[in-house]
This record gives C-alpha cells, sequence and structure tokens, in this order.
C-alpha cells in the first residue's frame, strides 16, 4: 500500500503557500503598532556640547590614560548632586517644575572623544531645551569653581614642593638659626604645615579637576529642540515582530490543514 503522508519536502513545499498569511500578520502587527504609536505624545531632544582640552604647557608631562582620566573627573561633574539640584531651583523659577529624580531620567550625558554632549528629553521642545541650557549653565558655574580651587591647589603645591626642598637643604640647621628667608626652623616648618592642609583643602574643592584644563561650553540649544523619531520604527519593528511571532503559532493549524488535504 502506497504511503500518502507528506514527506518534510512536500510539507515545505505546501507551507509555501501560505507565505501571504506571514506578511499579512506582519503588515497588521506593524500597522496596529504605528497607530499605537501615533496616540503616545511626541518627545523632544535637546543637546549642549562641552569641549575640553588639556594645555601641556601648564602641567607637567601627562600619559593619555591621566590626560583621559582627568577629562572622565571633569564629565562627573554634569551628574553631581549639587548641579542636580541648581537645575532643578532654577527651573523652578522659570516655571518648569521638575523633581531631582525626574531630571536625572529624562537627562544623558554621552562623551565622544574630547566633548561631553549634554541631553534632555521632554514632551515640550521649549522645555527640553530650557532645561538643557540650564543644565549646561550650572555645569559651567560648577566647573569654573572646581577649576579656580584647582588653580589654588597647584599653587599651594609649588609652594609646598619649595619649601619642602628648602628643608630637606638644611637638616643641621640650628632651631633658632634663620633659613629660607624664615626667621627660625620652626616657624619654616609651620609654613611646610600651612601650605600643606590648604593644598589639600583646595584639591578637596576642585571635585577632581585639574587646572590644565580648558572647559568651554562649545554649543547651546536653540529653543525648538529636535523631534526623537527612534520610537516610531521601534514600534513598527515590534509590531511587525508580535505579527511574525504570531505566524508561527497558527502555522501548526495551517500545515494540518494541508495535510488533511493531501490525504483525502
Amino acid at each position: 500500500m502506497m504511503d500518502d503522508r507528506l514527506n518534510p519536502l512536500e510539507m515545505i513545499e505546501e507551507s509555501i503557500h501560505f507565505w501571504w498569511v506571514l506578511v499579512l500578520l506582519m503588515v497588521l502587527g506593524g500597522t496596529a503598532a504605528y497607530l499605537i504609536f501615533l496616540t503616545t505624545p511626541p518627545v523632544f531632544e535637546a543637546r549642549g556640547v562641552f569641549s575640553m582640552v588639556i594645555d601641556y604647557t601648564k602641567t607637567e608631562k601627562m600619559t593619555d590614560i591621566e590626560a583621559d582620566q582627568a577629562i572622565v573627573a571633569a564629565g562627573d561633574l554634569f551628574f553631581s548632586n549639587n548641579v542636580v539640584d541648581a537645575v532643578v531651583r532654577e527651573a523652578g523659577k522659570k516655571g518648569i517644575v521638575i523633581t531631582a529624580a525626574d531630571f536625572r531620567q529624562k537627562a544623558f550625558v554621552d562623551r565622544t572623544n574630547s566633548e561631553w554632549v549634554l541631553r534632555t528629553r521632554n514632551e515640550s521642545a521649549e522645555t527640553a531645551a530650557a532645561l538643557v541650557n540650564i543644565w549646561a549653565d550650572q555645569s559651567l558655574i560648577a566647573i569654573s569653581d572646581g577649576l579656580s580651587h584647582a588653580v589654588l591647589s597647584s599653587f599651594y603645591q609649588r609652594q609646598l614642593d619649595s619649601l619642602e626642598r628648602c628643608v630637606e637643604q638644611v637638616p643641621a640647621v640650628e632651631p633658632s638659626a634663620p633659613v629660607c628667608g624664615y626667621g627660625t626652623l620652626l616657624e619654616l616648618q609651620q609654613a611646610v604645615s600651612s601650605a600643606s592642609a590648604k593644598e589639600k583643602e583646595e584639591t578637596g574643592l576642585s571635585q577632581g579637576l585639574i587646572s590644565s584644563l580648558n572647559i568651554t561650553l562649545t554649543n547651546r540649544s536653540d529653543p525648538r529642540g529636535q523631534l526623537v523619531g527612534e520610537g516610531r520604527s521601534i514600534y513598527i519593528l515590534a509590531g511587525s515582530f508580535l505579527g511574525m511571532i504570531c505566524f508561527i503559532f497558527i502555522y501548526p493549524v495551517l500545515l494540518s490543514r494541508v495535510t488533511a488535504n493531501r490525504a483525502v
């Protein structure tokens, strides 16, 4: 007796007849997802750009790793508590009500070589632009303050190095004898302690910045912001993918019908 069952090759050939079902389901899924996308509010993004360059004439020789660490340290300031709190406070003065937690969720920082790009997203183009510009302004204030302390830290470090060299050169001097422009060795030691304390204080206030780092706000956002269009393609792709999943589930039913018809 001849076996009327389909072999695997015949099953594949028969299933090709249902290609239109797969296409239809993917189109329907993508269309439904696009309609859902249209019901969601638009999202706008605004950007501000900081450029960072190290002036090697103001510092000792630095390795590429050390230079990169200096730029990374500067980037940490953008999301520091002081900067975020200042953004929330200044935004409130302009009628933009936002919490620190909400701001952190809608704000992003990207690095490209020696540039830091600040990005904010909001359903209002004007709000997105206002927030990123406030953020850039407050970051610039924090950076300027940190750099001023970094300059003082370098000054006290050079002073400390000079005093320590002086102390090393006169180890056997009488305690009451003048030394290095100071009346006594004790006065010199007190000057060393004072310079060391000031250097540590200014280093802490510099927030990790170095005096040779030049930071410039090179780009502010215009008041309009830009519409973020990535969401539409993601919605459509997800809908089409769900359509394909649906086809996988109904495929056995379609194939069983093909098999039944073949048997008849």
